[in-house]
């Protein structure tokens, strides 16, 4: 009996030693080596998100339109696509912009047909022509697409021309300069007045202020009479009618209210008067317009 242990012992020994060596834990209730997983896959991008800008031409570095170069205020160039109502691409491959204009692809999400409509009448007037390109103080946006003014031979201002065609309505960013903005509001109502292009159908309107009757959650352009100039704390409302849980509203943070009053506009003043104001409305104790700019309002 002690023989037939040790003899076990033994193997038992030597089989220890081996597994040692193997790597592994013998025995009946020895579990087998977990095997390495597979190396994860690549993540995949996502499908819905936006490309990434298109990396500048390999050739940049001798092209006239090069940023890093040092670009002219003003230069000539040759249209060789239109984007959209609002863009243009130059020779080169440099994309331009052309600030203050809302396309009609984003006064109404998912209106392809007006999208494209729109693209074709500044195709009409640029596709292989030759235009001034008068850049902007910003000369360029956070995409590095060239941003300013466009005329063609003849002095025509593409962007006042869209506006004047009713192919897209002004929306005017932070650093619109008085004058540009009042060109471009000016031929944008002289498009509402004759009814051109979408103002015809109307695909572009103004809607009333009392009671609201445009969108919500969406771009609208709102005419109204102002019944009361409110304030809570330190913002500043324009009601339009008699009960703020429902009405149309138009509301200033303090840094918008301080926007108005360093351009002269006195919102007090405004009680009683017909204003004209834009942007997007959201839903907040009825139809309600954020005020950031001067820009957004009128007195027509």
């Amino acid at each position: 009996m002690i023989a037939r242990r040790a003899a076990r012992a033994g193997v038992w020994a030597g089989a220890l030693a081996l597994a040692a060596l193997c790597g592994g834990t013998p025995g009946p209730n020895a579990r087998a080596q977990t095997p390495e997983p597979p190396p994860e896959p690549p993540l995949e991008l996502d499908a819905a998100a936006p490309p990434a800008p298109a990396p500048p031409p390999e050739d940049e570095a001798s092209s006239p339109l090069d940023l890093q170069a040092g670009l002219p205020q003003s230069f000539e160039a040759r249209v060789e696509a239109a984007i959209a109502v609002d863009r243009v691409r130059l020779a080169g491959g440099r994309e331009f912009v052309l600030p203050h204009l809302l396309s009609p692809g984003l006064w109404r999400p998912g209106a392809i047909e007006a999208e494209r409509a729109a693209a074709a009448a500044l195709a009409d007037r640029t596709l292989g022509a030759t235009v001034r390109v008068d850049l902007a103080a910003a000369a360029r946006d956070r995409y590095a697409r060239l941003r300013g003014r466009l005329r063609l031979a003849d002095g025509t201002d593409l962007a006042v021309a869209m506006l004047a065609a009713g192919r897209a309505v002004t929306l005017a960013e932070p650093d619109a300069p008085p004058a540009r903005l009042a060109a471009l509001l000016a031929a944008e109502a002289e498009a509402r007045a004759a009814g051109a292009g979408f103002w015809r159908d109307g695909f572009f309107r103004v809607a009333a202020a009392e009671p609201y009757d445009g969108p919500l959650d969406g771009f609208a352009i709102v005419e109204g009479v102002v019944a009361r100039v409110g304030r809570a704390g330190r913002r500043v409302f324009l009601e339009f009618g008699a009960d703020w849980r429902r009405d149309f509203t138009a509301g200033l943070d303090a840094g918008a209210a301080r926007r108005f009053e360093r351009a002269g506009v006195d919102l007090d003043a405004l009680e009683g008067r017909v204003v004209r104001v834009r942007g997007w409305v959201r839903r907040w104790n009825g139809a309600f317009l954020d005020l950031e700019t001067p820009a957004q309002l009128e007195t027509p």
